[in-house]
């Protein structure tokens, strides 16, 4: 597993060495007549072994709470586990290095905890274990990542990227600005394989933007259109248009609408999004969270629309963030407008703003 930010992974014991039964033994004495008894002894045993579990990718910045079943433990040592953060130049476990040398591996790269006398159940069975991990990219401040620290790692970091070339991102600052002015922020831990973009695709809508391909370079731009100052930065929306778009401009044969609209039909708008998280403030355990517009329902009545899974996001206030956007987008966004442009419109890219102008609709500068 890949994991970014703060988030609970099940690992995988990699080693397994020194099972031992621990006798216990209880003697008891019962009384008899003319002061006579009878000793009786009864031997139960505990059992012990030394192991190993890899937890993922390195590096970490820390392995933090352990359920082992049903109990939670709030330090590694707490189970006699060491932790390992999985770094490049990771040297063997100490313990194993002395007592079976022929097993004491570097495992560079690897999270793992170890325990040299790891309690087992009273039926020598391993316990049902997971850990939580801080692992890469970790934002000041915070036990998440930023979204764009999670894509661009996606896409080039040396260690785990899928090869995009750096050069080829582009300006990447309007949303950085707009994640961070707005509190959001992201845990994914990736245990099976998944395409990349549609990692990023899952990324892009919980915050609220959109990926466009121009000119050779990769941007992700946000729908947000207010300025947001908070959290020490400024988002500034493009909400200046490029173009002012009239009849003019529009090509079309005679006969035929300049502009086609397709509305957004009334039944297919809902007004009840829900996002499924792993809350970190209840042992991330699934947890919906829901983003509803009351006054469309007091309308219509309550139209809910599927759930979207979004495991990645481990905070209550961020999910809302993320249902509450897509919701808006949704219920809101009532037409679309279809036309064709002349050459000299070539440099509008996705997401550029224009406005629309047609005295038959009666659109005068529609944004």
């Amino acid at each position: 597993p890949v994991i970014f930010g703060t988030n609970r992974v099940a690992g995988n014991m990699i080693d397994y060495v020194n099972f031992t039964a621990i006798p216990h033994t209880t003697t008891t004495t019962s009384g008899g007549k003319g002061g006579g008894g009878v000793t009786s002894s009864n031997t139960t045993y505990t059992y012990e072994v030394a192991t190993i579990f890899s937890l993922g990718e390195g590096p970490a910045q820390a392995v933090k709470r352990i359920w082992k079943d049903k109990s939670v433990y709030g330090t590694p040592g707490e189970l006699r586990f060491t932790p390992f953060l999985g770094t490049a130049d990771q040297q063997p476990w100490p313990w194993m290095k002395g007592a079976h040398p022929e097993r004491a591996l570097n495992y560079p790269n690897t999270i793992y905890v170890a325990s040299p006398n790891m309690e087992l159940s009273s039926s020598a069975g391993v316990p049902t274990f997971s850990f939580e991990v801080a692992g890469r990219n970790i934002a000041n401040g915070h036990a998440d990542a930023r979204p764009v620290d999670i894509i661009t790692a996606i896409l080039y970091d040396p260690q785990i990227g899928v090869g995009f070339p750096a050069e080829n991102m582009g300006d990447i600052e309007s949303f950085r600005n707009y994640c961070i002015a707005n509190g959001v922020y992201f845990s994914p831990a990736y245990e099976s394989q998944e395409e990349a973009q549609e990692l990023i695709t899952q990324l892009l809508q919980a915050s609220n933007s959109a990926p466009v391909w121009s000119q050779g370079k990769l941007k992700l731009i946000p729908y947000g259109l207010e300025t947001i100052t908070a959290n020490g930065v400024t988002y500034t929306p493009p909400t200046a248009p490029l173009y002012d778009i009239t009849l003019d401009d529009i090509v079309y044969a005679e006969g035929e609408a300049p502009i086609v609209i397709k509305p957004n039909l009334t039944a297919d708008r809902y007004n009840v999004q829900s996002v499924e998280i792993l809350n970190r403030n209840n042992d991330y355990n699934v947890e919906p969270i829901k983003a509803t517009d009351d006054a469309d329902i007091s309308q219509r009545g309550t139209r809910p629309a599927d759930s979207i899974e979004m495991h990645f996001i481990t905070l209550p206030e961020v999910a809302q963030f993320a249902a509450q956007s897509i919701l808006q987008r949704k219920l809101y966004v009532a037409a679309q407008y279809e036309f064709t442009l002349t050459w000299r419109h070539c440099l509008l890219d996705p997401m550029d703003v224009v406005t629309l102008t047609d005295p038959f609709l009666g659109l005068d500068k529609q944004p």
